[in-house]
């Protein structure tokens, strides 16, 4: 198994570093083109966990970790897990003392099945379909809950779905 463990004590906050290092950057913008839809079931679970880290350890992902100071538990180290297939596929997972959660995910390719049976490559068409949207010319659908904790972003380009990013902003 090829798996890379990087071990750094980073002396920051979870919402600095997540602010500064792990947003994929450019994608969360909305535009004119970009479609919001309050889903709560959607945004709750994208995700089967257990099905992701099971594709994780078959698929021999790269494994990163850095260490954070946790911001609600004084003195509390949790685990930044950073898993790449390629550059195309990346999960990032903080475990904490009691369990482990996915914070953020990029997906070009497709490494993770999503509910609703998502995948890259679908046609606009049938992405907006699964809400019912029938809107022409959206480049960006964003799936979010009531409180935006949950955000999903799907690029459509040339109708097809080309980029999915995921990401849970918790403070």
């Amino acid at each position: 198994m090829n798996i890379v463990v990087y071990f750094i004590v980073l002396h920051i906050s979870l919402t600095s570093y997540f602010d500064k290092n792990l947003l994929f950057g450019g994608y969360y913008e909305d535009s004119q083109n970009t479609y919001t839809v309050v889903d709560n079931a959607f945004s709750s679970s994208p995700f089967d966990s257990e099905k992701v880290k099971n594709k994780i350890i078959e698929d021999s992902f790269n494994l990163s970790v850095d260490t954070l100071l946790n911001t609600h538990f004084e003195g509390e180290i949790n685990i930044l897990l950073r898993y790449s297939k390629n550059q195309d596929c990346v999960a990032n997972l903080i475990q904490s003392k009691d369990k482990t959660f996915i914070v953020e995910v990029m997906l070009m390719e497709n490494c993770f099945k999503l509910e609703k049976d998502i995948n890259i490559g679908m046609t606009g068409a049938e992405l907006f379909n699964i809400w019912e949207i029938n809107k022409t010319h959206i480049d960006t659908l964003h799936i979010s809950d009531d409180e935006s904790w949950n955000n999903h972003y799907f690029i459509v380009k040339n109708d097809s779905l080309k980029e999915i990013h995921f990401n849970f902003g918790f403070d």
